[in-house]
């Protein structure tokens, strides 16, 4: 179960993606009907926005997915479609058992109105011990640190304070999660054993440090 966010965004994307080498033109609406992921219905009524040898994109009710030849990546705007989301990707690396994989990516996004964005930043980022090494010369409208992992994996965070291009009165908190396993590739169905209970933690993590930051925490 996912944790909850402090103060609602106005807008929040969370997105995940696998690294590894696939085939993006098999990933059709109908290979997710054969696979029993979606029904025959649902594969004639979603059909693919891009269809290459290089890419495949389709905007499924609940989610975004994109295949490339190095990555499959899976997006949704809405916090109610995150099992849906995630039912789809354990899926689809289920029908890739054999298929090596070397890494995950779990991202949140999220949009708030805090007023003036570069006085938030500013504010967060004064005699905070938390952003004393990332402050540079653009103290004012963006502030990025990188967090070590200290699990298993080697991966790290990235979190990224910035104001929005289009309103300053916008502000985007970014969190960056990434999973590398300790060997050099491990096959999908392995990454598909530990999916669910890693990006539930990842997006967990990631919420709590959006809280934080939102609320003027880390001090």
């Amino acid at each position: 179960m996912l944790n909850s966010f402090d103060k609602e965004p106005l807008d929040t994307t969370f997105l995940i993606g696998v690294i590894g080498e696939f085939a993006p033109r098999i990933f059709h609406p109908q290979w997710f009907a054969k696979q029993n992921l979606i029904s025959g219905t649902e594969a004639e009524a979603n059909k693919p926005i891009m269809f290459k040898n290089d890419v495949a994109v389709i905007e499924f009710d609940f989610c975004k997915f994109e295949a490339r030849q190095q990555v499959i990546k899976v997006e949704t705007d809405q916090l109610a479609f995150i099992v849906e989301m995630l039912d789809l990707l354990s899926g689809t690396l289920s029908s890739l058992k054999n298929i090596p994989v070397k890494s995950f990516d779990a991202h949140v996004y999220t949009h708030y109105n805090v007023g003036s964005a570069p006085d938030f930043i500013k504010n967060i980022s004064k005699g905070n011990k938390f952003w004393d090494d990332t402050i540079g010369e653009h103290e004012y409208s963006e502030i990025e640190i990188v967090i070590p992992k200290t699990s298993s994996s080697k991966g790290k965070i990235k979190v990224s304070v910035e104001v929005c291009p289009r309103n300053e009165s916008h502000l985007h908190i970014y969190v960056r999660d990434s999973y590398i396993p300790n060997t050099s590739n491990m096959l999908a169905k392995e990454l598909n054993s530990i999916l669910l209970d890693e990006i539930n933690q990842s997006f967990n993590i990631s919420i709590d440090l959006i809280n934080k930051i939102r609320n003027n925490g880390f001090k």
